[in-house]
């Protein structure tokens, strides 16, 4: 068979063989006819189901008010000046605290409580004088060091006589424990808690109750 009469039979041959699909590989695109383009088109344009998602719901506290105060680490924070009544330690809040000041000449009130110390005068003005020994029991004497530590109070600022002074101590307020269940419901009722600063137990005075 000559060559022109191969070529020939290979064109039959050929036009008679099925055209196959071409197969579809991934990532690649199949060309498609124009009827195919139309019903992959269609198909497309069919609405997609709503998927619903549950959203976990984060319950948040309100948002404080203006001016309302907030619970911060400062507030929970506590600032005490800490001193001596006879051979104990006390202390009371630094922010009710006015100044601190020198022991001074103090004038004795007739008819006046044995813990009202007397009164003094400070820049000119009259000042009562507690005896904070007195006022809480204690029955030893202070050191010879006294202090009057003027307090602030919502009338006019009273003095407390004090043994000597020692420092200033900060402790967080959950670590105030309460006062010893030793103590009367009247000494109680002074002090409104105590504190441990490593080996020492100081007592802070509830001063609302102190003045009274």
């Amino acid at each position: 068979m000559d060559v022109a009469k191969i070529r020939k039979k290979l064109k039959e041959i050929a036009g008679k063989k099925p055209v196959e699909e071409p197969l579809r590989e991934e990532g690649k695109e199949v060309p498609q006819s124009a009827d195919t383009k139309t019903e992959v088109m269609h198909e497309a344009e069919t609405p997609m189901q709503a998927v619903q998602y549950e959203i976990p719901v984060v319950h948040e506290p309100p948002a404080a008010e203006a001016g309302t105060n907030t619970d911060t680490g400062e507030e929970r924070e506590m600032e005490v000046l800490a001193f001596k009544v006879a051979d104990e330690e006390y202390a009371v809040t630094t922010s009710e605290i006015q100044e601190i000041i020198r022991y001074q000449n103090i004038t004795l009130v007739p008819r006046s409580p044995k813990y009202l110390k007397g009164v003094t005068s400070i820049r000119g003005k009259i000042l009562p004088v507690i005896d904070l020994k007195e006022r809480l029991g204690l029955r030893h004497s202070n050191t010879g060091k006294e202090k009057i530590i003027i307090l602030k109070t919502s009338k006019e600022p009273i003095g407390t006589l004090v043994g000597s002074v020692i420092d200033v101590v900060r402790f967080h307020r959950a670590e105030l424990m309460q006062p010893p269940p030793t103590l009367s419901e009247k000494e109680k009722g002074l002090i409104d808690g105590v504190v441990r600063i490593k080996d020492r137990f100081i007592s802070v005075l509830n001063v609302g109750e102190l003045i009274k």
